[in-house]
């Protein structure tokens, strides 16, 4: 059990930004105790703080509490992979309608949608964001990717069934995305169609459901039972590793061979 609020007091001292700006936060005799099982129900709950105060009014004491899990994340290593300089430094005043409007930068043709379809386009934005571990270059095996991707640093044969397929979610997107946060198309074998690009997408966006935690996410991995979750899982595990052996091969990427 993790309590990050007991956690802030105690080592907002070793922080020099955090220190500065939001010191105060630590001497607040009325500030709520926060409790996460592990790091992955925070990173979830996190998610769904910030979904639900996309709609709600942004009051004090949700600034402290987004700046209190923020620092909790920093320290322990975490990075937003799509605003990466965040965590470390979030904005001293108003820091949630900064990273909310950090994300609307995230969104094509942002000015085109109503309000009812960017408020759909921004939960989507946060479901997918990656909150990931920083000061890793890309693994040489697949077991130190599984190892870094998972949000509590636990060896893959460790993992729970769900745990596997959500770490097997994120592991396709760590290799993937390039620095453009687009996937990079690789040409894996001209005369057998048994993987290419669509296959990985459609799998990986099946296996979505494992990285969050909505009430309709929940209840698709929970109409999967045991085997299809095992073949499931074995198929990552191919499709990781074929991956994985095209960029230690240095295989060129695009319309090349």
């Amino acid at each position: 059990m993790i309590n990050i609020t007991q956690y802030f007091k105690e080592n907002i001292s070793k922080n020099d930004y955090y220190k500065y700006h939001f010191e105060g936060i630590a001497y607040d005799e009325t500030i709520r105790e926060y409790r996460f099982f592990d790091d992955i129900e925070l990173i979830e709950k996190f998610k769904r703080f910030l979904k639900k105060k996309l709609k709600e009014d942004i009051s004090l004491r949700d600034e402290d509490r987004y700046i209190i899990i923020s620092f909790y994340l920093d320290s322990n290593g975490y990075y937003i992979r799509e605003i990466p300089e965040y965590l470390a430094r979030p904005y001293d005043k108003a820091a949630l309608p900064w990273l909310f409007k950090e994300i609307d930068k995230h969104i094509e043709n942002v000015d085109k949608y109503n309000k009812k379809e960017l408020l759909r386009k921004k939960e989507k934005f946060i479901d997918d964001m990656n909150i990931i571990k920083k000061g890793q270059s890309v693994p040489e095996n697949i077991e130190e990717c599984f190892r870094i991707i998972s949000n509590r640093d636990a060896s893959f044969n460790d993992m729970s069934e769900n745990e596997k397929l959500e770490t097997i979610c994120n592991a396709i997107e760590y290799y993937l995305k390039n620095d453009r946060e687009k996937f990079d198309k690789y040409i894996f074998s001209e005369k057998l169609n048994i993987i290419n690009n669509e296959m990985i997408c459609q799998f990986r966006k099946t296996i979505q459901c494992f990285r969050h935690a909505s009430k309709k996410d929940i209840n698709e991995r929970d109409s999967y039972n045991s085997f299809e979750k095992d073949l499931m899982i074995r198929y990552g595990l191919f499709i990781i590793e074929t991956i994985q052996k095209k960029q230690s091969n240095n295989i060129i990427r695009g319309n090349k061979k």
